[in-house]
C-alpha cells in the first residue's frame, strides 16, 4: 500500500512522568508505522473503494436516466447521487495522501464550491454537448458533485423529470463521467492500478489524461 511511502517523523519531550515503557512506544517509529498501516488498510482504502463503486453506480443511473428519462429513472439517479455523496463525505475525514495533494487536485475537482452558474447555464444553452473528457478538463467550478446535484435537485428535492432538458441530461452524463474518473483516481492513487479490479482498471484507463495526470504527479 502507498502508506509505505508516507514519511513518519515523531518527536517527544522528556517527561519524568513517563516510564521507560512509555518512552519506548513514543520513540518507536515502527510502532507508529504499524498503526498507520492498520488505519490506511482497514479504513482509508476501503472508504475510497466504496466511493469509487458508488460513483460507478451513479454513472449507471445517470446514463439510464439520459437514455430513458422517466420519473423512476430520475428517482434512481437522485438516490445514486446521494449514496455517492455520502461516501465522499465519509472520505473527507482523511483528506491527506493523494486526495489532499495539490498536484492531483482531486478534492477540488470533486467538491468545488461555489459553482460558476453563469458558465454552467451557458454550457447548457449551447446544448451541453461536451464529452466526459471535455468536462474533466473544465474548471473545477463546472464539474463535480455540486454540478450534478444542481442538475438533479432543486431546493433540496429531486427535480421532476419533465423539467430536465436534453442539454441538461447531456451535461449530467459528461459531468458524471468526470466525477467517476476522479473518484476512481483517488482509489487507484492509494492502492496502485495493479491492485484494483479489472472493472476499476478499465474505468481508470478510459481517459488517458487521467492516467497521465497520476503518472506525472
Amino acid at each position: 500500500m502507498i502508506v509505505a511511502a508516507i514519511p513518519l517523523s515523531f518527536t517527544s519531550c522528556n517527561d519524568d512522568n513517563y516510564n521507560d515503557d512509555n518512552n519506548d512506544i513514543i520513540n518507536n517509529d515502527e510502532w507508529y508505522q504499524s498503526i498507520l498501516e492498520e488505519y490506511v488498510n482497514k479504513t482509508v482504502v476501503p472508504t475510497y473503494k466504496a466511493l469509487a463503486e458508488a460513483a460507478l453506480l451513479m454513472r449507471q443511473a445517470n446514463t439510464a436516466l439520459s437514455t430513458n428519462p422517466t420519473d423512476a429513472a430520475m428517482q434512481a439517479a437522485s438516490d445514486a447521487w446521494m449514496r455517492a455523496r455520502i461516501a465522499w463525505e465519509i472520505s473527507e475525514a482523511f483528506l491527506f495522501g493523494p486526495v489532499g495533494e495539490n498536484a492531483l487536485d482531486i478534492d477540488g475537482h470533486v467538491d468545488s464550491w461555489p459553482l460558476d452558474l453563469n458558465d454552467i447555464i451557458e454550457e447548457i444553452a449551447q446544448g451541453g454537448n461536451l464529452t466526459g473528457a471535455d468536462a474533466w478538463d473544465k474548471e473545477s467550478e463546472l464539474i463535480g458533485f455540486h454540478v450534478t446535484e444542481y442538475l438533479l435537485y432543486r431546493d433540496g428535492k429531486t427535480r421532476p423529470v419533465s423539467d430536465l432538458t436534453p442539454a441538461e441530461l447531456n451535461y449530467l452524463v459528461a459531468a458524471t463521467d468526470a466525477l467517476v474518473w476522479d473518484c476512481v483516481l483517488a482509489y487507484v492513487a492509494w492502492v496502485g492500478e495493479e491492485n484494483v479490479s479489472s472493472e476499476m482498471k478499465a474505468v481508470f484507463n478510459e481517459n488517458p489524461a487521467v492516467v497521465a495526470h497520476l503518472n506525472n504527479n
